[in-house]
């Protein structure tokens, strides 16, 4: 698939997802996750990730995204 597909592929599962400005033809998504500190609560924390896309179907699989 091409970049664009895969980007919105990722945006319909709910991540945010752009075209990388350093690596052309990767894609760049905030992977959220859960972060807390001392007795603090809770609160998400997003993880950059730069991924080429024929690999956008594994990391949805590794999320449990996609069955």
């Amino acid at each position: 698939m091409t970049l664009d597909a895969e980007i919105t592929r990722l945006h319909a599962h709910g991540y945010r997802a752009s075209p990388s400005g350093i690596l052309p033809g990767y894609i760049v998504v905030l992977d959220p996750s859960h972060a807390r500190l001392g007795g603090a609560p809770a609160r998400i924390v997003y993880d950059r990730r730069t991924i080429h896309p024929s690999q956008v179907s594994k990391f949805l699989v590794d999320r449990c995204e996609v069955a």
